[in-house]
């Protein structure tokens, strides 16, 4: 729990009640190893194993750089969901890019038993609002993830779709264990089966606003590379 006497005087009430909200605040970073060949498969035809390295690497601490500044000075748990066999590099990304967050191990299974364990450990820890995002998306902005955890005061689902038919973000209030099952996240259309089955649910949902993001060498374009440009090496 923070100390409200640490915080400037004049701030104190306001800062110590937006911080205390926080504590109930989550962000899960769904992951994966930027080595060669174990990162993004799309990637690779035209940008061979190494170059695609390099973009899913820029992209993965730019994500992080990202989420640390909207950790609210450590007080909004942030939690890198990892491959069972986390690289060395990853584990030294998180703690350069964001040294407030913790690291789990996915669960087993697809993305979507990925996503429902994720978001469930998450609320048994005592979170009332919670997003996942990848790290394909380096359009994502602190701005929009303030407004997803906000408007999770008022919907059970929000959602973040991407211009492909996919998702750059799952904000959820609670885990529902039939909101994930029967769901392919790797197919084109995840943002309309998500909407359907909220609906065959009964939940309220809301959108944000439709990013790109990055899958494929043609999604690599000037505009990524100058969002990501501070990090290739």
């Amino acid at each position: 729990m923070w100390d409200r006497t640490l915080l400037p005087r004049h701030h104190r009430g306001t800062l110590y009640c937006k911080l205390v909200a926080m504590q109930q605040e989550s962000i899960l970073v769904f992951a994966s190893c930027p080595d060669a060949g174990k990162c993004q498969i799309g990637l690779i035809p035209r940008l061979g194993e190494e170059g695609a390295r390099r973009v899913h690497r820029s992209l993965t601490m730019c994500t992080l750089n990202l989420v640390s500044r909207s950790s609210g000075l450590g007080a909004r748990a942030v939690n890198v969901l990892h491959p069972e066999e986390s690289s060395r590099d990853l584990s030294e990304m998180v703690g350069h890019h964001c040294s407030t967050a913790t690291m789990s191990p996915q669960s087993t299974g697809d993305l979507a038993n990925k996503l429902h364990v994720g978001f469930s450990n998450a609320f048994e820890a005592g979170q009332s609002r919670t997003i996942a995002i990848g790290t394909d998306c380096p359009f994502l902005t602190q701005e929009i993830i303030e407004q997803a955890l906000r408007q999770l005061s008022r919907y059970d689902i929000v959602l973040g779709p991407a211009k492909d038919g996919g998702l750059y973000l799952i904000g959820l209030t609670q885990s529902y264990p039939e909101l994930f099952s029967g769901i392919d996240l790797g197919e084109k259309n995840v943002t309309l089966q998500m909407v359907e089955k909220a609906n065959h649910l009964g939940l309220s949902m809301t959108f944000l606003t439709e990013l790109p993001n990055v899958n494929s060498p043609e999604d690599v374009t000037m505009s990524v590379l100058s969002k990501i440009s501070n990090y290739i090496s």
